[in-house]
């Protein structure tokens, strides 16, 4: 079920790298988590929503996204999902989940996890990446966990990943397998956690983030 507490609870930030990519989007609320670009549902405490290739176009290639806005520096998100429907696509469209984190200047940390059964072609292994500067075109990112270093998960059965950060350390968790990272990205202040796919239909039974110091007391 959704999990909203007073420590998590924030509004929609728009920000530059959204704004760049994609169409003004009637959004809604749930539990403080405001839902886009998508046609989501609020049901039996989960959140759902199927994907529209139409809607994607529109969107300039931006899936359905659910975002929940906060400031800290130690952050923390988990989500359980479940993506089925074709895992058929393009290789630039391939289907996805990802986890991010932002920050006043865009990204900060990107966990981006594909399904077993989608075709094996260049950028479609799971891997987190993360932003030294802030997202801005032409902006190096930073390799955190490499192409196909993270497991690519089952459609159609559930899965749990959790991304936080303390400092310049971080640890990503995808079905219970820990991985551990470090940079001096990592510092950077967080203003938000989202999730966003592409291709299927997605369910989330659980999804919290906001600061780490929070999750922990």
């Amino acid at each position: 079920m959704l999990r909203p507490t007073p420590h998590h609870a924030f509004g929609l930030l728009l920000l530059a790298a959204v704004i760049a990519f994609a169409l003004p989007s009637q959004a809604r609320e749930a539990d403080d988590w405001t839902l886009q670009r998508g046609d989501w549902t609020t049901e039996n405490g989960t959140l759902a929503c199927k994907f529209d290739p139409a809607k994607y176009e529109q969107y300039a290639n931006h899936g359905p996204i659910a975002v929940r806005t906060f400031e800290a520096t130690d952050a923390e998100m988990s989500v359980t999902f479940t993506l089925s429907g074709d895992a058929e696509g393009k290789p630039t469209t391939r289907p996805r989940v990802v986890l991010t984190f932002d920050g006043d200047r865009g990204h900060v940390l990107r966990v981006i996890l594909f399904p077993e059964t989608a075709a094996k072609v260049k950028g479609s292994g799971s891997r987190a990446i993360a932003w030294p500067q802030g997202w801005k075109k032409g902006e190096k990112t930073v390799a955190l966990i490499p192409n196909g270093k993270l497991p690519r998960f089952a459609l159609g059965e559930e899965t749990t990943v959790s991304m936080q950060t303390t400092g310049e350390d971080g640890v990503i968790t995808v079905n219970g397998e820990v991985f551990e990272v470090s940079h001096p990205a990592l510092a950077r202040t967080k203003t938000n956690g989202k999730i966003s796919f592409a291709f299927g239909d997605l369910t989330i039974a659980d999804i919290t983030a906001g600061p780490l110091e929070a999750a922990t007391e």
